[in-house]
């Protein structure tokens, strides 16, 4: 995406000067780069070239310099077991970046997925990967795993075929100057460092409205929920105040918070 890794430094020093910043041209991973580190700092980890990335799961997630592909180190003052409406604001956040810098409008899926309608197509647009390296008394800190497709490509599915993955979309990344798209990036992880300052346990409650506007499903669509190897379709009734997924399945309302837990619209499948 970026094509000058020092004007990126620059501008990124001149307005994060706390920040450690580690930039590469190609890397296996930016969280497992931010995993492997022996400190606790705030850190942004950008990589041109992801080579061994992986997402929920441990699903392959490969990326080339026209992507973009980075993480951040950064403390959350939560317990672990109030992370589970973090997700979603940090899609609403990349969501209301690129509609504000860059007036590209796509959609949030639960639990991590950005999708885009493209040509009358959906396809997935990006994705979030959250990972806890440490826990102490102030709260975590957090790995925030975050990639952005340019380019489009054809259907894919899981090495297990279990759970049909979405087609590829992109959203044309190359196609923006790169000053713009460096005061995007700017822009989204200022706002990625604010929400994850401020971050607390009715958080999610607060932006929920804000979150249902950009959120694919509508409230009584018939979905496919996949858990654990089984496959059920309900009514999707939108999340919780604490951004856990709500099915109807056969007139029980199901609960659900885990990130293997996957959704579909029965009309993609």
């Amino acid at each position: 995406m970026f094509r000058s890794l020092e004007l990126l430094h620059a501008e990124l020093t001149q307005n994060f000067p706390d920040l450690d910043l580690a930039l590469f041209t190609t890397l296996d991973s930016t969280n497992g780069f931010l995993k492997a580190l022996p400190e606790r700092q705030a850190t942004l980890c950008y990589t041109q070239q992801q080579m061994a990335g992986y997402g929920q799961q441990q699903r392959k997630w490969h990326s080339d310099n026209r992507d973009l592909t980075f993480s951040l180190l950064l403390p959350v003052p939560v317990s672990v077991t109030h992370l589970s409406g973090l997700s979603p604001l940090i899609a609403l956040t990349v969501l209301d970046s690129l509609r504000t810098h860059l007036g590209i409008d796509a959609y949030f899926k639960w639990p991590n997925d950005m999708l885009l309608v493209q040509h009358g197509c959906l396809g997935k647009l990006g994705g979030i990967l959250l990972e806890v390296k440490h826990v102490d008394a102030a709260g975590v800190w957090l790995i925030i795993g975050i990639g952005l497709n340019a380019d489009s490509d054809e259907m894919v599915f899981s090495e297990r075929n279990s759970v049909p993955s979405f087609a590829k979309v992109g959203c044309g990344l190359a196609n923006f100057e790169q000053k713009r798209l460096r005061q995007f990036f700017v822009g989204l992880i200022e706002a990625l460092i604010c929400l994850s300052a401020n971050y607390c346990q009715d958080s999610f409650e607060k932006q929920y409205l804000s979150l249902k506007k950009r959120d694919y499903f509508a409230v009584g669509e018939n979905v496919f929920v996949y858990d654990t190897g089984s496959v059920q379709q309900g009514l999707y009734q939108g999340l919780n105040s604490a951004g856990e997924l709500l099915v109807r399945i056969n007139d029980t309302l199901h609960k659900y918070h885990s990130g293997s837990v996957s959704i579909r619209p029965c009309n993609e499948l």
